[in-house]
């Protein structure tokens, strides 16, 4: 929390009624002398509304307009600047007290408080810090997995609102079939007797697409790209009772390639992140997407 230093200077009638009901934690009494100090756009009035803002969470609606008189006061006089209303004026953007959280504004405030302790020229220094906060974009790399293709990356970039990426998933599986089958068994006749024992897959997938920041938690994805996903089953050849040959066979009724579509949501937590989604192969197959990665 922020104070002010009073040294110096002559506490008045209102902030001695305030201190009093204060110390009697009569917080609604307190709040009403200070309320006259606000008025007269007094900092040790300002500080004492600020301690009770954030002491007494249930008190807030009542205090929304008063807080919000503290804040205008703060800006005129961080305008002119005066450091200890800076000071509390970058606590307030930060904790979001009577205005929304403001990253880019307590950055700001701290930079000139900063410079006006160095005696620096603060020409500039406003615009200077917002089109940095504008022309930023993080850029970052994950893990990404589907419950058919576990080995995946995805790398891109998010902008204030707008970003995007890029994804491969594979399985690693790349084998080859000699024979096509269908659920039924075999395309072509076969007159031997054969008998299909256990299956693989091979799943490739590239897409890319755009992100949306629906706020610094939430954002969702929707990508398109190219993929594949073919079902091999093993078969067995026999001949007299006796195996004579073995091979793998696509099923081409349970495999797909073409486009693909997916939707993700994002959640941000500081420097990490975790998706959940879905894709779709061709618009035939679904499959489940996950993923974790890290912004620089």
């Amino acid at each position: 929390m922020v104070t002010f230093s009073v040294t110096g200077q002559q506490i008045t009638e209102y902030n001695k009624k305030g201190d009093e009901a204060l110390a009697r934690a009569n917080y609604s009494d307190a709040k009403m002398w200070y309320e006259e100090g606000v008025v007269n756009c007094d900092l040790y009035s300002i500080n004492k509304i600020t301690e009770i803002w954030m002491q007494k969470p249930e008190m807030r609606i009542s205090m929304r307009s008063l807080v919000t008189k503290c804040y205008d006061c703060l800006t005129t006089k961080s305008a002119e600047n005066d450091t200890l209303a800076i000071r509390n004026l970058i606590y307030y953007h930060k904790e979001g007290i009577g205005v929304p959280q403001n990253k880019t504004l307590a950055s700001y405030w701290t930079q000139r408080l900063s410079y006006l302790a160095k005696d620096t020229d603060l020409t500039g220094l406003y615009d200077q810090a917002v089109l940095k906060k504008e022309k930023q974009s993080t850029f970052f790399i994950g893990y990404s997995y589907s419950i058919e293709a576990p080995f995946g990356i995805s790398v891109g970039s998010l902008g204030k609102k707008w970003g995007w990426y890029a994804r491969m998933k594979s399985n690693l599986s790349f084998a080859n079939s000699d024979a096509e089958n269908n659920n039924q068994g075999f395309v072509s006749p076969v007159q031997e007797l054969y008998s299909f024992d256990k299956d693989k897959i091979n799943c490739h997938i590239g897409t890319a697409g755009v992100i949306y920041k629906w706020s610094d938690l939430i954002h969702t994805s929707l990508g398109v790209g190219y993929g594949m996903r073919d079902l091999l089953w093993h078969y067995n050849i026999y001949k007299d009772d006796q195996k004579s040959s073995e091979g793998w066979s696509k099923n081409i009724e349970a495999s797909h390639k073409g486009v693909v579509a997916e939707f993700d949501f994002i959640w941000s937590f500081g420097k990490t992140f975790v998706s959940t989604g879905l894709h779709t192969v061709n618009f035939k197959y679904v499959d489940l997407n996950a993923g974790i990665g890290v912004y620089f």
